[in-house]
């Protein structure tokens, strides 16, 4: 598997929008035709919208690579041809969503626009981070986070959103299996974990994701003390995976007839996603083993 396909096989909503807001404040020059060809790079200093968005999916603007098929404003428009059908879908008036695209394609001579919703109002955009010449020009960033007012007053735009998972089957990879409890599923390390493209360890120090999983595991100690993790105070560290937290991994795993070793694999994410949903449904967790 190559990087580009690694990078998108964790692809989803919150990684989309937490790659495009590190691109804020970098200075980027509005540069047409450039930027989004890899995007396991960090954004290139020059980048159009497209390029960008792009980037911030994870995705080269060339799809595949050498294929001569590029991820235009009118690709994303149309819902993904010549790259693929049905890779973006319309979304209906007052239907917006954080992560969905705002976009117009070209028409009559006049290059599209796009970008990506990042706060909406009763469903309706309320902020975009576009990559564009006008925010060049006026603040020398080309990458801004803006009102939606270039698309809303556009007869033309949409909102697009992204399938992932039809974008991972165009190229063979699998869809991502889905967490469903609200302190997990939107956490993109925790779904490249149950995608078996990653397991955590404990470093003692910051590890993506296992802010998330200490979310939980406090979650289900309300009744089970011992899954318990200890963040100090003001929850200074949260998201550090040492001994207090392997421990508590450990401790699930033993009560869920999983391999205690202390790590966040697989089944142990999917375990604990369980065990959050039965414990909101009824009180207690029902996919504990019974003690002896």
């Amino acid at each position: 598997m190559g990087p580009w396909k690694e990078l998108l096989a964790g692809a989803c909503t919150a990684r989309t929008l937490q790659r495009a807001k590190s691109a804020l404040g970098r200075h980027t020059e509005y540069k047409l035709g450039q930027g989004g060809v890899d995007p396991t790079l960090d954004l290139t200093p020059k980048c159009d919208c497209s390029g960008f968005v792009a980037w911030a999916i994870g995705v080269p603007r060339e799809l595949p690579p050498g294929s001569g098929h590029w991820l235009q404003t009118t690709t994303f428009w149309e819902g993904g041809p010549p790259v693929g059908s049905g890779l973006f879908h319309q979304v209906p008036g007052g239907k917006a969503e954080p992560g969905d695209l705002y976009v117009y394609g070209d028409h009559a001579g006049s290059q599209g626009h796009i970008g990506i919703i990042t706060a909406v109002d009763d469903g309706r955009p309320t902020a975009v981070i576009h990559c564009s010449m006008g925010n060049w020009r006026r603040h020398r960033d080309a990458v801004r986070e803006t009102d939606p007012g270039v698309f809303s007053r556009n007869p033309r735009s949409r909102i697009m959103r992204v399938d992932y998972d039809a974008l991972r089957g165009q190229f063979g990879l699998q869809p991502l299996p889905v967490l469903q409890h609200p302190l997990l599923r939107d956490d993109p390390t925790l779904r490249r974990v149950v995608a078996e493209h990653l397991v955590l360890k404990p470093t003692g120090g910051p590890v993506d994701g296992c802010g998330a999983f200490q979310d939980g595991l406090n979650h289900l100690a309300q009744t089970y003390p011992e899954c318990r993790v200890d963040w100090g105070a003001g929850q200074q560290h949260r998201g550090y995976y040492g001994p207090k937290t392997e421990q508590a991994i450990k401790n699930f795993q033993a009560a869920h007839n999983i391999q205690a070793n202390g790590w966040i694999g697989h089944d142990t994410t999917l375990a604990l996603d369980a065990a959050l949903l039965a414990y909101d449904a009824s009180g207690t967790d029902t996919t504990r083993v019974p003690d002896p």
